[in-house]
């Protein structure tokens, strides 16, 4: 009886086994497109509420700066609020303010790094996902995208 039980407990043992690594397989390719949904999801709601800075930007009759939120935010010649807090060029700020909720769900707090020549500014954010989110600001664009 023993004889019988061994080559069913290796059978049984290997199916569960293959099950296993099947669901990790699935498991993973939900995870990749759960996070590239929500890159899209940030990068178009980035993209709202720099919208939505540059149209009250317009009905305050276009200043350089104003208080939004509590805050002092500075805006270029055509309406995008631009990196600049407390005179200085603060890529991590202008994360923060076109997308307060950094740190939630599959967006964590990304280094940052700042590539500007004086005219045009650009900030890429590293996140441990190994994705770069890139906010640049120049020539009257401003550009909010993905790079994996």
């Amino acid at each position: 009886m023993a004889d019988v039980r061994a080559p069913r407990f290796v059978i049984w043992l290997t199916l569960i086994f293959v099950l296993l690594g099947v669901l990790l397989y699935h498991w993973q390719q939900v995870d990749k497109e759960a996070e590239n949904t929500a890159f899209s999801v940030v990068v178009g709601q980035m993209t709202e509420r720099a919208n939505n800075y540059r149209q009250q930007w317009l009905v305050n009759k276009q200043p350089s700066s104003m208080k939004v939120a509590e805050q002092l935010v500075h805006f270029d010649a055509n309406g995008w609020v631009m990196p600049i807090h407390n005179n200085l060029v603060d890529c991590d700020w202008w994360l923060r303010t076109l997308y307060p909720n950094v740190g939630r769900g599959y967006v964590d707090v990304p280094s940052s790094r700042l590539i500007s020549n004086g005219v045009s500014y650009e900030c890429r954010y590293q996140f441990e996902s190994k994705k770069n989110l890139v906010l640049s600001l120049s020539d009257k664009n401003l550009s909010i995208g993905v790079e994996k």
